[in-house]
């Protein structure tokens, strides 16, 4: 041990424990760290994240043992506080409870020189009690470590039709703080900001991490890959991928480093492990008395409801919720694939049972593990099970707004050359406020590159499960989009005609289209075809312009 880390081991035994403070102005408490001997005048305010509390701070994180952000904060001669929000809330309620902490905390310091360091959902909620609690008062700074600002695939997946249960063990459960989490939600949320006044009043340095690290990371890691999280889009961290780590905001400066010019692998931090001080307080400290440059408010105030979106997924998705029995697939060449078992699950590969090979994820009945086959093999699976299957080629692209407002909703089907594509569509329909009302499945076959419309005109949240096949090539395609009609557009939304159909070839229809109305029409401009499973049978329905 060298003197310096020895020096630090001394202090870490010595450092008391941060002190509880109840304030009768806060629902919730926080706590004081200790004051060091010259004291600078900024106080640092660390904010947790979802599924965690004001101890991953300045006690152990999983898998990495003690962080020692505290003690390292207090050494530089920092006093700090540590705030307790709700772990499983909603930004709107810890929001409101951080400004609550946060005038506390300035009245107890006496100071308004404040600087946030939040990990992950705590950026979200830090951002909310500044800006939708108007805890402004001085400028504020924020220093986000992998704070999903344009939420996470992994929540859209937590609400989809494919999810089984027992996998909230590793991924987290269908909580409010994952519903809001969703990445239509979260574009809702950062396109409603700029209209508030002190948007333009907040400081952003935004750091992200490179490594998907251990399982369950593992797992988020591999699925965000195929959601914009891989290398090439700047890589994720095994819950929150690059481009969703980084803020478009007027004062926002994003300080992490492609992985693959980082030669020392000084970013190669993951989810887990980006709040340790030995990984990242080095970074923090040279950004605490600094602030970024502003540029131009009106330039930077970006609105997403005009936004294109573009998914490129290379691989599907199996699971036993989608309540078909077992499962017996011939698995791609050169895929690379990813199986979960629950209790009794049962696998075999080319007829041989593949117990020897799976792996056992710590105080729960899940196992797991990953093959890469040569060529084609026969899988078959039973019980209960979550299969992902990456095959790198033939990515299905999926174009759609994540925000939608006063326009009818529609996304764009491509897979490579192929020349029609059969799909299937779940959508769960949610109020804003995470209520379940239904469930919409549409089936059809387009032209490869053809539109579909989407008969979704209540306003709310929509998950949409996309499974896309070709002769020989399946995509799953997971993601939310959020629908804010006028009552006006919905009343509007009669362009949805009911047509019945004698058959569905190459894209083609035979069939007389009636409107509402009951007049036939000739030469409609087709918008796309699908058929919605009702309790009766299914409904061929034909959307058209």
């Amino acid at each position: 041990m060298n003197l310096a880390a020895f020096a630090l081991s001394i202090l870490i035994a010595t450092l008391p424990t941060p002190v509880r403070v109840n304030d009768p102005n806060c629902e919730r408490p926080w706590f004081r760290g200790a004051t060091p001997p010259t004291p600078h005048n900024t106080v640092l305010v660390f904010v947790h994240g979802k599924h965690d509390d004001e101890s991953i701070w300045f006690d152990r994180l999983n898998h990495y043992g003690h962080n020692d952000m505290y003690e390292l904060a207090y050494k530089a001669g920092y006093k700090t506080a540590f705030v307790n929000l709700g772990s499983e809330a909603t930004m709107w309620y810890n929001g409101r409870v951080l400004s609550e902490q946060l005038a506390s905390i300035e009245r107890y310091f006496n100071t308004r020189n404040i600087v946030i360091i939040a990990h992950s959902k705590g950026g979200i909620d830090a951002q909310t009690a500044l800006i939708h609690y108007n805890s402004i008062g001085a400028p504020r700074k924020i220093i986000s470590l992998s704070t999903p600002y344009y939420g996470s695939p992994l929540a859209d997946l937590i609400f989809s039709h494919v999810f089984v249960t027992w996998l909230s063990l590793i991924l987290g459960q269908a909580t409010p703080a994952a519903f809001v989490l969703q990445t239509a939600y979260m574009y809702d949320f950062q396109d409603e900001l700029p209209n508030d006044p002190d948007y333009q009043y907040v400081y952003y340095y935004t750091l992200s991490g490179w490594d998907i690290g251990p399982f369950p990371l593992w797992l988020g890691g591999l699925y965000l890959n195929m959601y914009g999280g891989d290398y090439a889009h700047g890589g994720n961290d095994g819950a929150v991928t690059f481009s969703s780590a980084h803020l478009i905001a007027p004062h926002a400066t994003r300080i992490s480093l492609p992985e693959y010019a980082d030669h020392e692998r000084k970013w190669y931090f993951n989810h887990f492990n980006i709040p340790m001080g030995r990984n990242t307080w080095f970074y923090i400290d040279s950004l605490i008395e600094i602030y970024p440059v502003l540029s131009s408010y009106e330039s930077n105030k970006k609105q997403f409801s005009d936004s294109y979106k573009t998914l490129k997924i290379t691989g599907f998705i199996k699971s036993s919720a989608e309540k078909y029995g077992d499962l017996n697939i011939t698995l791609p060449e050169s895929a690379v694939v990813y199986l979960l078992l629950y209790k009794d699950g049962k696998a075999y590969l080319d007829g041989r049972r593949l117990d020897n090979k799976l792996k056992s994820y710590p105080n729960t009945d899940i196992k797991y593990l990953q093959l890469h086959p040569l060529q084609s093999k026969k899988l078959n699976v039973s019980g209960e099970f979550f299969l992902l299957v990456d095959e790198k080629r033939n990515p299905l692209e999926v174009k759609y707004k994540p925000l939608v407002k006063n326009e009818i909703p529609h996304l764009q089907l491509s897979m490579g050359k192929k020349d029609y594509i059969s799909y299937e569509i779940v959508a769960k329909s949610y109020s804003l406020n995470g209520t379940l009302r239904n469930t919409i499945t549409l089936n059809g076959k387009i032209s490869n590159g053809a539109y579909i419309t989407l008969p979704f005109y209540e306003e709310g949240l929509y998950n949409i499960t996309i499974t896309a096949r070709t002769k020989k090539v399946e995509r799953t395609a997971i993601f939310s989009m959020i629908i804010k009609n006028s009552s006006s557009l919905r009343k509007k939304a009669i362009n949805i005609q009911t047509v019945y159909l004698n058959s569905v070839k190459k894209g083609n229809f035979h069939g007389t289209i009636i409107d509402i109305l009951g007049r036939r029409i000739k030469e409609p401009k087709i918008q796309g075809i699908f058929f919605q499973k009702l309790n009766t049978g299914n409904k061929p329905i034909i959307v058209i312009k």
